[in-house]
């Protein structure tokens, strides 16, 4: 199907425009949308550490009120039996100013001695408090959060127990649980020991806050980290203390509109922040809403896992800005691709229409038409190229008829060649026989010769006799052109039957012969007695360019393809001159001495490379040697090329004899 040029520039442009607007949308959108939401999720960790720096204030407060509280002489009276109708009053005052939810004595053995709500619940032991045992047993301040059971909560203050009691509700993603209600509570608890004047231990004050049902702590983070922001009616922001993996205080709502108390974490966030103690940040499901979230433990005085804090912002306030980012970005990605359509269009016409000119006129061009030509239209690459048309149009129209030319010349040049080689056949054959009798006679007079002076004489008419002889064979080869006889032969075979005929002269030219036959080549159709002539002239050739000796490497190769078998015959003689590579192959051409040569062997060879379908390739350094290459197709074309019988009227081996 044949498509306008005018379209493949649209479709180009279209490409061009869709391409690269559809990728930077692609990576603009996911890289914008990945950076919202890791900002949002980095905001949220440095949120977690806003609340935990708030939470860790009011552990740090429990423990100064207990620092406070150990100092007072009051304490020291009561711990030593004295004062204590005056301590009752004063603990409890404490209590209430200090904001706490409960406070109390206890002795060196860890008995309690007296409690702010609850005097009369006394003597039990607090031994087995943990953050009550270490102090008593480091002689230290000591803090923590620490879960504390509905009977110590029971005597501490009923309504204690009462605040801690969650019924624990069902909740999405959430681990599976047995339990419907939790009477326990986490609370921050402080102990700090008390000291005689000479410093024994007299006992310690021990005080604490209920975490449960207490959303002071929540609400000021929610308040510091996010301003009590809202987003589509809802708090951007929220903040919850877990006991375990319940919510115990919290600022995340239900859906009728009160605090999710007795809800629980994700069964993925319980197992990595409770069950692994490890930090978790990322997309989480809360109650009701996915938020951007950050979960870390909180561990009691011991190091275990107790409960969690947690800190997370409504996630769909991100959602709605990535989804807004990707609309903008579709939108003017859109537009960009609009306006390059049609940018394209109006460039694509532009282009289009010099060129169909340009088509035209090169169709009449091709017919004959040489007064075809286009109008310049701009002054660009275009025009360039319409100047160029037309310049090339004259170019050819003149070329055209030079070529009428110098064709009806070489026609009867050619057929003044062809009559010259008929000639010079025919006269070949005259001559020939007429000097083998010379020749003859010569050496009969030879051998009767009496005196020196004559035998000089016949030396030089038998010596010039077979130089004449060697030209007119030369020449009959030349002209003879004759069909190669072709049959399937190893081409390891053809070389080494011709290295074979050399041997005797090169040894007498102290020249070392060197074969490298490839193993496993195709067999080759040719003919064997064509193919060693050649790589005889060629071989002599080289042994005559090595007058002191030297080495001659015959090698036999295959293309990579398997199409072609090589014959190379390099010598190290004394090269070829560059100006005399390009004639090489022509009739009667030579560089050797007045009668050591014809200049017909090379030519002879070609021909006979040329008629078996091959070529020859020579490469030679001067001084270096000479480098000789014959290609030859594996199965050469059914004639030989015509070519050089052209040069010669085609004269036929019959038409030789004789």
């Amino acid at each position: 199907m044949r498509v306008s040029l005018k379209a493949k520039l649209i479709a180009a442009f279209a490409l061009v425009a869709l391409i690269p607007g559809i990728a930077s949308t692609i990576v603009g959108i996911r890289l914008l949308g990945e950076r919202v939401v890791k900002q949002a999720q980095e905001k949220v960790s440095y949120d977690l550490n806003t609340a935990r720096i708030i939470y860790g204030n009011r552990l740090s407060y429990v423990r100064t009120v207990a620092l406070d509280t150990a100092m007072r002489f009051v304490t020291r009276d009561a711990l030593s039996g004295r004062n204590s109708k005056v301590l009752s009053t004063t603990l409890e005052k404490t209590r209430k100013d200090r904001s706490l939810d409960f406070l109390g004595l206890v002795g060196a053995d860890g008995k309690v001695i007296s409690r702010a709500q609850n005097m009369q619940s006394a003597s039990d032991s607090l031994a087995g408090d943990p953050v009550v045992r270490k102090c008593l047993d480091s002689g230290k301040a000591t803090s923590g959060t620490v879960i504390m059971m509905e009977k110590r909560l029971l005597k501490e203050g009923g309504h204690l127990a009462g605040r801690a009691r969650v019924e624990i509700l069902p909740t999405p993603h959430a681990a599976t649980r047995a339990d419907k209600i939790e009477t326990s509570g986490m609370v921050m608890e402080a102990c700090v020991p008390v000291f005689d004047e000479t410093g024994n231990l007299f006992g310690a004050v021990y005080c604490g806050c209920l975490l449960n049902g207490s959303h002071d702590i929540v609400d000021e983070v929610k308040e510091t980290a996010y301003k009590g922001l809202t987003y589509g009616g809802k708090d951007i922001g929220t903040a919850t203390i877990f006991q375990g993996d319940l919510r115990i205080s919290t600022n995340v709502h239900l859906s009728d509109g009160s605090r999710a108390i007795g809800t629980r974490v994700s069964e993925e966030v319980n197992r990595r922040v409770l069950k692994e103690g490890g930090l978790w940040t990322g997309p989480a499901f809360v109650v009701n809403d996915w938020y951007l979230s950050a979960y870390e433990p909180i561990r009691d005085v011991e190091g275990t896992v107790i409960g969690m804090l947690y800190v997370g912002i409504l996630q769909q306030k991100y959602s709605d800005l990535r989804r807004n980012t990707v609309y903008l970005f579709l939108f003017t990605a859109a537009l960009g691709i609009i306006g390059a359509l049609a940018a394209g269009y109006l460039l694509a016409v532009k282009i289009s229409r010099p060129v169909s000119a340009l088509a035209l006129a090169s169709r009449k061009l091709s017919k004959g038409d040489f007064s075809a030509s286009v109008s310049k239209t701009s002054e660009d690459e275009i025009g360039d190229l319409e100047e160029t048309f037309n310049a090339m149009a004259l170019s050819i129209k003149e070329r055209d008829e030079n070529l009428k030319e110098e064709t009806q010349r070489k026609l009867i040049q050619s057929e003044k060649l062809a009559s010259i080689g008929r000639l010079a056949a025919g006269v070949a054959h005259q001559i020939n026989n007429p000097l083998m009798s010379i020749l003859i006679r010569s050496e009969l007079l030879l051998r009767q010769a009496g005196n020196d002076s004559q035998r000089e004489d016949l030396n030089v008419i038998i010596s010039e006799t077979n130089r004449c002889s060697q030209i007119v064979k030369g020449l009959l080869d030349f002209s003879r052109q004759s069909v190669p006889r072709k049959d399937s032969n190893d081409l390891n075979d053809i070389v080494s039957g011709a290295v074979s005929l050399l041997r005797t002269q090169a040894k007498v030219g102290d020249v070392q012969i060197r074969e490298e036959y490839a193993s496993g080549l195709t067999a080759i159709t040719a003919d064997q007695s064509q193919l060693r002539e050649v790589l005889l002239n060629i071989a002599l050739n080289s042994l005559d360019a090595m007058p002191d000796g030297g080495d001659v490497t015959f090698s036999t190769s295959s293309s990579k393809d398997g199409a072609n078998l090589i014959i190379s015959i390099e010598d190290t003689g004394t090269g070829i001159p560059p100006e005399h590579i390009q004639r090489l192959f022509d009739p009667f051409f030579t560089t050797k001495g007045r009668g050591k040569g014809t200049g017909l062997g090379l030519a002879v060879s070609y021909g006979i490379v040329n008629a078996h379908g091959g070529t020859i390739e020579v490469e030679s350094t001067a001084g270096k040697g000479s480098k000789f290459k014959i290609i030859l197709p594996v199965n050469p074309p059914a004639a030989g090329n015509p070519a050089e019988k052209a040069l010669f009227g085609g004269q036929k081996d019959e038409d030789d004899k004789g």
